[in-house]
């Protein structure tokens, strides 16, 4: 079986760094679809039959923009090969819900499937995949896994040497958050025993893609398509995936994608959250700028490598995080 797999698209048409196109559209978000016309390409020259979504497609958790849903639900049908994938934290109306309404309810069409509980189906490529979207806590996800487990058990006692694929919007412990490597130690914890019979798992909800080297079963976080944060520039590990599975071999390839980065809200130090900065899109836009508190316990030699413009009569320091050291 061959399909290709995304996740975190986190797709919004936010004002920040972004600006009107010539056909009058949000920049930001026009950066966001650009993926799905890449991955239709890809999986039309590599006769590639199906995609599989990770969740977190939309950035705003709760009301989301008529616009950003619109088009989203228009590219998801334009894709042209069957797609199947599971909501996010982020599509629920809140996050410690787990099943209901949720913003992707209406994109499941004859070739979009998108599954609100969990989920195990069957390919003719001898396959089973199964589909547990987001769960707000590890007792309810671990009963989602035991109820996907039993049915992929007996689907592959019902095969010849089936395969089956796990695709679940949740975070491992050892799964890696930063580009400096770290990895979280605080998230659902798991044996090999219990990602048994699955001969792979795919993982929504982190962005940096990686093989979490901890489990037997070959554990990926799927990594979000598009460079979200100041870390990210330079990572080559931003695209999607293009996966084969058989009976024999497993192949994981990292399709990469290009592009401005959309800079998104991040924690710059422990001590202090940043904001954004709305200046004059004509001279900042693309920069990573954000207003940082004076009264903050940062001292200005921590700050100094990134460039600190201070502003007169503010009680504010402006951080351009594009300057080099």
């Amino acid at each position: 079986m061959r399909f290709l797999v995304f996740s975190d698209l986190q797709a919004n048409n936010w004002p920040q760094h972004s600006h009107l196109t010539a056909a009058g559209t949000n920049s930001r978000l026009e950066h966001c679809l650009s993926v799905f016309p890449a991955m239709k390409k890809y999986a039309a020259e590599n006769k590639i039959g199906y995609v599989f979504f990770g969740g977190d497609l939309v950035e705003q958790i709760g009301a989301q923009e008529t616009e950003v849903m619109a088009r989203l639900h228009t590219e998801f049908r334009n894709l042209g090969v069957m797609t199947l994938g599971i909501p996010g934290n982020h599509e629920r109306a809140a996050e410690d819900l787990s099943g209901g309404l949720h913003a992707m309810t209406g994109f499941s069409s004859p070739m979009v499937k998108v599954f609100d509980t969990p989920q195990f189906r069957q390919f003719p490529e001898r396959a089973g995949v199964a589909f547990i979207p987001w769960q707000p806590t590890q007792e309810k996800f671990l009963d989602a896994l035991g109820k996907m487990r039993q049915e992929a058990w007996e689907f592959k006692c019902g095969s010849s040497r089936p395969k089956c694929v796990l695709v679940a919007h949740q975070a491992f412990r050892g799964g890696i958050v930063t580009a400096e490597g770290y990895r979280v130690e605080d998230e659902i914890d798991l044996t090999d025993a219990d990602l048994e019979p699955f001969d792979l798992v795919l993982l929504g909800h982190l962005h940096r893609h990686c093989k979490i080297d901890r489990y037997q079963t070959p554990v990926y976080q799927i990594g979000a398509p598009l460079h979200h944060t100041r870390g990210d520039r330079g990572d080559p590990r931003r695209g999607f995936l293009d996966i084969e599975l058989n009976e024999n071999e497993l192949t994981v390839t990292r399709v990469p994608l290009e592009g401005t980065p959309l800079f998104m809200e991040e924690v710059l130090d422990s001590r202090l959250k940043a904001e954004y900065v709305l200046s004059d899109p004509d001279t900042y836009r693309g920069n990573f700028l954000y207003l940082v508190p004076m009264t903050s316990k940062l001292s200005r030699q921590d700050l100094a490598p990134a460039g600190i413009r201070e502003l007169t009569g503010a009680a504010a320091a402006v951080v351009d995080w594009n300057r080099q050291p």
